[in-house]
């Protein structure tokens, strides 16, 4: 596992970081983590990749949110509710269609990807470009996308069960589930 403090990687076999807990405070406040994806009959996993973690994490009012951190420096919070949606209006409502199911963010480099929902139907895939400080996320792609070869836009990126389907990042390439009017 290598541990990075986005200027130089520390790697040891035997090194493990707690990155948040139970225990943990919620940037940026007041609350503590209550739930995290994989905990109590959530569906999902943590996405790790150059010494960070991005997770989707709730309090005890349901708040939720996407954050990254190495165990080392303080979390950071990719998106929550109190972020503005690009191309959207209003700020992101939730990251998940359901606390069963909660969203999972995938993270590449430096790169985390993950499905945002806001007001009156708003839903897309979006970006946020992580280091010592994250950047603004960025539309990859919504309700307002034109579907590539279909036609109409994407009315919804999750199953008709309401779960965010498995998506991912490579470097800039994102890949998502997505479902047109037709199904």
């Amino acid at each position: 596992r290598c541990l990075s403090d986005w200027s130089s990687d520390v790697c040891s076999s035997d090194l493990v970081q707690d990155v948040a807990d139970l225990n943990t405070p919620i940037p940026p406040g007041p609350g503590k983590f209550a739930a995290f994806s994989g905990t109590s009959g959530r569906a999902g996993l943590p996405s790790t990749s150059m010494g960070l973690a991005a997770f989707w994490g709730a309090d005890a009012s349901g708040n939720d949110g996407i954050y990254d951190g190495d165990g080392v420096h303080p979390l950071q919070v990719v998106a929550d509710t109190h972020t503005a949606i690009p191309g959207g209006a209003g700020n992101f409502t939730a990251f998940t269609g359901s606390l069963a199911y909660p969203g999972n963010p995938y993270i590449s480099d430096q790169t985390v990807v993950f499905h945002g929902y806001g007001s009156a139907g708003q839903q897309g895939i979006y970006s946020v470009a992580t280091g010592p400080v994250n950047g603004a996320p960025v539309k990859v792609a919504d309700s307002h996308t034109a579907i590539p070869g279909g036609s109409g836009n994407f009315p919804t990126f999750t199953t008709s069960a309401g779960i965010p389907a498995n998506g991912g990042v490579d470097g800039n390439q994102v890949v998502f589930w997505a479902e047109g009017a037709s199904g």
